[in-house]
């Protein structure tokens, strides 16, 4: 797994769902994933897992303004500890400087910065890794739709940006931007970004608590120092196995070799970021498995060669104890669903 996205924003996707009365069964079966998964919360999924789920979501929704409408449900409890954080902050630049130097806590795909100019502030969205040109667009504009929410949550409904600028091209309809941003917009812009007044950053939070900002301050940041951990080791691991799956002896001792690390070292790492190479391994063949069968271009056969398995019966077995079903069941479910 290149990246991965906090259970937070997969819980958040599914809250949205229900209150659109999509079916959940539905999105999880798209994205591989069962709601046990999701239990952890402050655990991590891999983001094609995030992708396929959000795919699944434009499909069922059939709605042109999806990213729109999902930021439209913000609220700061939503967005477990980063929420937290975020909302007992003194005032609106500690808002932001909080946003920034607390968001790999959400994951690794999306990134922010706010920029100062004269009597105005910038806040840029960024998407480190590219999956899907629609989804990614509903991700930036379901972030931006937040960032404003957030802002009106604390200093009031009538908060409005002076800009909200997309790298993307304009679409035919202007209408629920309009509604909800209610300033001017930019299309084929530099950036992904929302243009604020500069005086929202001096304004005190009547929200904040000076104990509790302590205190999900240090727990935040407990949080992101176990994130960097396993960024600096699991993912390693990770990207390795991806050069690697169609290789049948994948062994700790091949990766720790490539990774010029000792087999007890990287044992030890891995069990100090709370997993094991037998998760990663799982991990990310899952998630290969389930984009390849998803997309439907390649036999199952196939897929268990490019997986490294020796034999197709053995990557039927190791798939059904990944998901409760075989690759055939899965594949047949999702496009009889689809269809």
């Amino acid at each position: 797994m290149y990246s991965r996205i906090s259970t937070t924003l997969f819980r958040y996707l599914l809250n949205g769902a229900r209150k659109m009365g999509l079916p959940e069964h539905e999105l999880l079966l798209a994205a591989g994933i069962d709601r046990d998964d999701l239990n952890s919360p402050d655990g991590f999924l891999d983001s094609e897992s995030y992708s396929l789920l959000y795919q699944k979501l434009i499909e069922l929704s059939d709605d042109p303004f999806l990213g729109l409408h999902i930021g439209e449900n913000f609220e700061f409890n939503s967005m477990g500890v980063f929420g937290l954080v975020m909302v007992n902050a003194r005032n609106g630049r500690e808002i932001y400087e909080r946003m920034v130097r607390f968001q790999s806590i959400l994951g690794t795909d999306i990134r922010s910065e706010f920029v100062e100019k004269d009597d105005l502030f910038e806040v840029r969205v960024f998407m480190t890794v590219m999956r899907n040109e629609q989804v990614d667009r509903h991700c930036i504009e379901s972030i931006l739709v937040k960032n404003i929410q957030g802002v009106r949550l604390i200093v009031g409904d009538d908060t409005k940006p002076v800009k909200v600028s997309f790298r993307f091209p304009k679409p035919e309809s202007l209408s629920e931007y309009q509604r909800i941003f209610n300033c001017e917009l930019e299309f084929d812009a530099e950036h992904n970004s929302i243009h604020l007044p500069k005086s929202i950053l001096s304004m005190d939070n009547p929200m904040a608590d000076g104990r509790l900002s302590q205190y999900f301050d240090e727990l935040a940041n407990e949080l992101l120092k176990d994130m960097e951990f396993t960024e600096s080791m699991s993912l390693k691991v990770s990207r390795l196995l991806l050069e690697l799956l169609d290789d049948s002896d994948i062994s700790l001792e091949t990766i720790a070799d490539k990774m010029a690390i000792g087999v007890r070292t990287l044992q030890r790492k891995l069990n100090e970021e709370g997993t094991s190479f037998k998760q990663i391994v799982a991990d990310t063949k899952r998630a290969v498995a389930v984009k390849y069968l998803k997309e439907n271009h390649m036999a199952i056969s196939e897929i268990a060669y490019v997986l490294g398995f020796s034999q197709p019966s053995a990557f039927h077995r190791s798939f059904k104890r990944w998901t409760g079903q075989t690759p055939q069941k899965y594949r047949e479910e999702i496009f009889s669903v689809s269809a």
